[in-house]
C-alpha cells in the first residue's frame, strides 16, 4: 500500500492519503522495518542490503522495479558516456557541416508543431509508469 500511495502517478490526492493511512496502520510495517534494520546491523550494509531491500520492497512492487531500473542505469550510464565521448567529435563535425549548408534558410515553424500542455503532462506521467498508457503489451505468461 505504501508503494501505491507514494508512487502511483494516477492516484487522486484523496486516494493517495487513504492508501498512506492504511499503509502506516498496517501492523506488518513496523515488523518489516525491524527485520530490515536488523539485517543491516547484523551483516553490515554491504551484505545486509539485499535482505533489507527484499523485506521493504518485495519483487513486484513499483519501488522494487524503480530500484532495479536505477541499478541497471548505474551500470549502463558509464558505458553510454564512454561511447558518447568516442562519437561526440564526429557528431559535432557532422552537425557543423549541416549548419554551413543551410545558412540563411530557416524553415517556418508553426506553433501547432509543438505538443499541447496536456500532451506534455501525459508524457511525463508515462515516463513514471511501468507500462505507458496507449502502449499495448503483448500477451504473455510468466514461467
Amino acid at each position: 500500500r505504501l508503494d501505491k500511495a507514494l508512487l502511483d502517478v494516477d492516484l487522486a490526492p484523496q486516494a493517495r492519503a487513504r492508501n498512506l493511512q492504511r499503509a502506516l496502520g498496517d501492523p506488518d510495517l513496523p515488523v518489516d522495518v525491524s527485520i530490515a534494520i536488523r539485517a543491516i546491523r547484523r551483516d553490515g550494509f554491504g551484505k545486509g542490503h539485499p535482505e533489507f531491500i527484499d523485506t521493504l520492497w518485495p519483487v513486484g512492487t513499483t519501488a522494487r522495479s524503480d530500484l532495479e531500473g536505477l541499478a541497471a542505469l548505474a551500470t549502463q550510464l558509464p558505458e553510454a558516456i564512454r561511447e558518447l565521448r568516442v562519437q561526440a567529435p564526429d557528431m559535432i563535425r557532422s552537425s557543423g557541416d549541416q549548419r554551413s549548408n543551410r545558412r540563411g534558410q530557416v524553415p517556418p515553424v508553426s506553433l501547432d508543431a509543438f505538443p499541447k500542455p496536456d500532451e506534455i503532462k501525459e508524457e511525463l506521467k508515462n515516463a513514471l509508469r511501468s507500462t505507458p498508457r496507449g502502449l499495448e503489451a503483448p500477451r504473455h505468461t510468466v514461467v
